[in-house]
């Protein structure tokens, strides 16, 4: 900066003093412009979850990012701490898990409190390990498999309320994406159109779900 200023003072010296300093600050703020555009986090993205982001074709939703992808098909909360997320760090996250963890937390289409709080728990505490910029917590979507009802959706919206809650006390940079009542057709009843099984997504669902995604971002 101090090149700069001694190449203006001799080239503007008869401009005036307003005159010399409304330059300098253009060129300060041209300067720092450029150094925020340069950020790694403007250009990667992370994601975490289970089969439902394991199956996303990222790169074609989100081609103007490159692309981190953690996602195993079956996988649960407590499996994410034993994988190797360094590359999350500093930069967003995605993260989109739970459904699976429903098996073990239900009784008669009820989730326990005691799996709900201890879901939580975990997650908040996952999410500070993950070291992003920014998390980006996406809800537990809607579903309706085998034997279960309509109503495991008001529990999923339960746990959902729940999640968003602990992150507000946590601290945490992050934004809660909600995409439960997009899913839904109805108050309880998943919207068909957006799913393959009732559980993962059809194509609708991805392109669905990543609109909410890019207008999160």
């Amino acid at each position: 900066m101090l090149d700069y200023s001694l190449n203006f003072i001799v080239i503007f010296m008869g401009m005036g003093l307003r005159r010399y300093l409304s330059i300098l600050v253009l060129i300060s703020a041209f300067s720092f412009w450029g150094c925020e555009n340069t950020d790694s986090e403007d250009s990667e993205l992370c994601f975490v979850g289970d089969s439902i982001t394991h199956l996303w074709d990222l790169d074609s939703y989100f081609p103007t990012f490159s692309i981190h992808k953690h996602a195993v098909s079956g996988a649960v909360l407590a499996d994410v701490a034993s994988w190797n997320t360094s590359d999350c760090k500093g930069i967003p996250v995605i993260f989109l898990i739970g459904t699976n963890d429903l098996w073990s937390g239900m009784d008669k289409d009820t989730l326990t409190e005691s799996f709900m709080q201890d879901f939580t728990n975990r997650y908040v505490e996952q999410a500070r390990l993950f070291s992003a910029s920014k998390l980006f917590a996406v809800s537990l979507i809607p579903r309706t498999v085998q034997k279960e009802t309509e109503k495991v959706n008001v529990q999923i919206r339960i746990l959902n309320q729940r999640l968003h809650k602990a992150l507000d006390s946590s601290k945490i940079p992050y934004k809660f994406i909600d995409v439960q009542s997009v899913f839904l057709d109805t108050d309880t009843k998943i919207h068909d159109d957006y799913y393959s099984d009732g559980l993962h997504l059809s194509q609708e669902g991805y392109e669905t779900l990543s609109q909410k995604i890019s207008e999160a971002l």
